[in-house]
């Protein structure tokens, strides 16, 4: 073989290397559906019935992965306006990534709050749970499902988490989502509410809904016997046009409120109701 057609060969042998990296590089950042999934417990919660006294704490924030309007990633800055919320339903949180991020955001704000953390992820890239839900509880969890919703059209993957957790006197469910703000709002919000209509008393709906009070489905939800809401942290009719929900039935509302740090583009919502007897 010449010299020529070594160099040739190295030269063909290097182009097809950089195709197949390209190649690799372009198929793994093609997002993709996390899928269901389900488990029992999550970490950083004790497995036993907790009294958490004569009320609970709930709360609906969508962190935007931790990064504000002016465009700073602070998890700590999340974390203060967490501070003292018992049941939190969380949206828009990153997965771990190999480049220096080893756990899950979920995890992080976890471990930061003293709080069991489970990540419910909607999508993969890159071979890795990439970007999804989370729910943080100090309450103990007994079991937990995840299902992805319908999708019809687009690249937007999203799921509703259900999570069952132990109180001394009875179980409570809390349901924790996220859901397109375009084509596939009005089948994802029927869905939601199809599965908060179906669980037993009492449940709790946790989500960023991408719709306010004035919406079909939500009006009918709000409008049935024994459902209580807080909407952005205000009663529905004060506050038209909020998205982020804390929708519960069979508890009783004790007062609510929001924190806005500047840790995000949304505000921290929160719904105290009374312990469930």
């Amino acid at each position: 073989m010449t010299r020529m057609s070594r160099r040739r060969l190295v030269l063909f042998g290097a182009a097809a290397l950089v195709a197949a990296i390209a190649l690799t590089a372009l198929v793994g950042s093609i997002r993709g559906p996390a899928g269901p999934a389900s488990g029992f417990a999550v970490p950083g919660v004790a497995i036993k019935p907790v009294d958490p006294g004569p009320t609970i704490v709930f709360a609906q924030y969508n962190i935007r992965t931790g990064r504000g309007p002016d465009d700073r990633r602070d998890l700590a800055r999340t974390a203060e306006c967490l501070k003292g919320m018992e049941v939190v339903g969380l949206n828009e949180l990153r997965g771990s990534a190999w480049y220096g991020r080893p756990d899950d955001q979920a995890e992080t704000l976890g471990r930061m709050l003293g709080l069991g953390y489970l990540y419910a992820p909607t999508e993969r890239r890159f071979a890795r749970e990439h970007f999804g839900n989370g729910l943080l509880t100090a309450l103990p969890v007994t079991d937990w499902l995840r299902l992805p919703l319908p999708r019809s059209h687009g690249h937007s993957h999203r799921n509703i988490l259900l999570a069952e957790l132990q109180l001394p006197a009875t179980r409570l469910r809390v349901l924790v989502t996220h859901v397109d703000s375009r084509g596939d709002r009005d089948l994802h919000l029927a869905a939601v509410a199809a599965m908060f209509r179906t669980q037993r008393e009492p449940v709790v709906l946790i989500g960023d809904l991408n719709a306010g009070p004035e919406h079909p489905e939500i009006a009918r939800l709000l409008a049935e016997p024994g459902v209580v809401a807080s909407n952005g942290a205000m009663p529905p009719k004060e506050l038209p046009g909020r998205v982020e929900w804390i929708i519960a039935r069979g508890l009783k509302p004790v007062g609510a409120s929001r924190c806005d740090n500047g840790a995000s583009d949304h505000p921290r919502v929160a719904f105290e109701l009374a312990t469930p007897q």
